[in-house]
């Protein structure tokens, strides 16, 4: 759904100046229920490989003699269930991304012999909540920061049979799709809502 509202008035001014007499803007819960519902979609649709790819890799941990860094190759969904409510300090956001299906692919060294191998990991659902600070950024619309995150993930199923018990014991799989799924889901919800909020871009106080 699309709705667009645009009102002129008064003497134009440069960005940064005080505008006496503004005009106050306020979204109703109705209308974030809505923005709810079209983020479900758009985040089903979603390429979260793409979105993940500059903060590769994912995990860096150890040293050169004991050490892996994990990369994620290929992340999908088969749902998404995102929910946004009004709150003071920001939003209360949560979603539920349900047939999670991660293929990745880590470089390590054990007794300082380098090696490299994938593994899959799978999961029934995870489900993410916070308080999504959305602040404006002058002419560039909004930023978006999931503050404070809480997953949890349903039916984990790590497949990593090629790599050594010492690898495995120090990559956190749990941690690693914790992480790469909620900053996967506030670098969603950054371009998400200016697409929504684009009409207030500017100087904004939200």
């Amino acid at each position: 759904a699309k709705d667009t509202r645009s009102v002129e008035a008064g003497e134009l001014r440069s960005p940064g100046q005080s505008i006496p007499s503004a005009l106050a803007v306020a979204l109703s819960t109705e209308a974030f229920a809505k923005l709810s519902a079209a983020g479900s979609t758009m985040m089903k649709q979603e390429d979260f490989t793409k979105l993940l790819a500059p903060m590769q890799p994912m995990l860096n941990t150890g040293g050169s003699c004991l050490g892996a860094k994990a990369y994620i190759d290929s992340m999908t969904i088969t749902d998404a269930h995102i929910s946004l409510i009004p709150q003071d300090g920001g939003l209360a956001f949560a979603v539920e991304l349900d047939g999670l299906d991660v293929h990745a692919h880590a470089d390590y060294h054990v007794a300082c012999i380098g090696g490299s191998n994938t593994f899959r990991i799978q999961a029934t659902s995870v489900y993410v909540a916070g308080t999504l600070d959305v602040q404006p950024n002058g002419m560039m619309g909004f930023t978006t920061t999931l503050v404070n995150p809480d997953v949890n993930i349903s039916g984990l199923d790590v497949s990593a049979s090629g790599l050594p018990g010492a690898i495995l014991d120090l990559i956190d799989m749990n941690g690693l799709i914790s992480f790469a799924i909620s900053k996967g889901a506030e670098m969603f919800m950054g371009p998400m809502m200016n697409q929504a909020l684009g009409a207030l871009g500017g100087p904004q106080k939200l």
